[in-house]
């Protein structure tokens, strides 16, 4: 309870930088494209309208900064893992995409729902240093670690000269209380950790990695509102 009252204390959302973007959908015809892969966050969730989600964003700041007509794929699929990323079919069908369109940009945000799942299970909810719950983690280390492997590659080999940004996920659990609440530290932590090993395979194949992590770390109250 004390904890909670003290929630609003959380610090305030940041100012908007780029504004809304111009597309209100997820495609748009263009001599050169802008192809987004991921999961809710490219998908919209937590917007009304698709040109407030960061993919519509960034599409209408990069025609702005280069002075083009870039053409939009948003491929994001909402609670997408990078297992269902490879399996389900988004990354085959971005893939095909981009080796037949020329494409300038690609961003992928992949990987929180391979880890948050386990964070929020029974196994983890005493202690993230519990057995069961390290078991889960560290399983979910080695099959991300394989999969972020084979979804950088694949998008490399079909887009050898586009800028190609990866990029890590906020921690939902970071609500800002402090160390009152020795789970939001933990999970930071754990969080960071499981971001650095894409981080590690994007330098393998000349990706560049956007910091979505740190911005939102102790804000998550009051910027998702969750």
């Amino acid at each position: 309870r004390d904890q909670a009252a003290g929630a609003s204390a959380a610090p305030e959302p940041p100012e908007e930088v780029l504004g809304p973007g111009v597309i209100d959908g997820t495609s748009a015809d263009g001599p050169t494209y802008y192809v987004a892969l991921g999961d809710s966050l490219a998908a919209n969730v937590g917007v009304d309208r698709a040109r407030d989600g960061y993919v519509s964003r960034l599409h209408n700041w990069l025609e702005g900064r280069d002075g083009a007509d870039y053409g939009l794929r948003n491929f994001g699929i909402s609670g997408e893992t990078s297992g269902t990323l490879i399996r389900g079919g988004q990354l085959d069908q971005a893939v095909a995409f981009i080796s037949g369109n020329p494409v300038a940009y690609v961003t992928i945000d992949i990987g929180a729902n391979d880890l948050l799942g386990h964070l929020g299970s029974a196994d983890c909810s005493a202690d993230l240093d519990d057995p069961a719950c390290r078991q889960r983690i560290d399983s979910t280390r080695v099959t991300y670690s394989v999969n972020i492997e084979e979804i950088f590659r694949r998008l490399r080999d079909a887009a050898p000269d586009a800028t190609i940004v990866f990029l890590r996920a906020y921690n939902p659990f970071s609500l800002g209380f402090g160390p009152a609440v020795g789970f939001e530290a933990q999970s930071d932590a754990t969080l960071d950790a499981f971001n650095d090993l894409a981080a590690s395979a994007a330098g393998r194949h000349g990706i560049v990695v956007a910091d979505g992590f740190t911005p939102m770390s102790g804000t998550t109250a009051s910027t998702t509102r969750m």
